[in-house]
């Protein structure tokens, strides 16, 4: 509740700050994201014959779908 009150008190203060700073946050959350699936899909690579490192690196990838939702 206290995040969304900020939020909607920013939002209403200066709508074209609000809109660069959620713009900015949202491309960085992006870099982030595919950064992190870079990670696992050469994580894969380099441990595919490793059947447990897969499962774990099977689990971190759906739980990062998670997140991007």
């Amino acid at each position: 509740r206290y995040a969304t009150r900020i939020d909607e008190d920013c939002k209403k203060q200066d709508p074209e700050t609000y809109k660069q700073i959620s713009e900015e946050l949202a491309a960085q959350k992006a870099e982030l994201m595919n950064a992190r699936k870079k990670k696992i899909a050469m994580l894969a690579e380099q441990f595919k014959n490793d059947p447990a490192k897969i499962a774990l690196l099977n689990k971190a990838a759906r739980d990062l779908a998670m997140l991007d939702e």
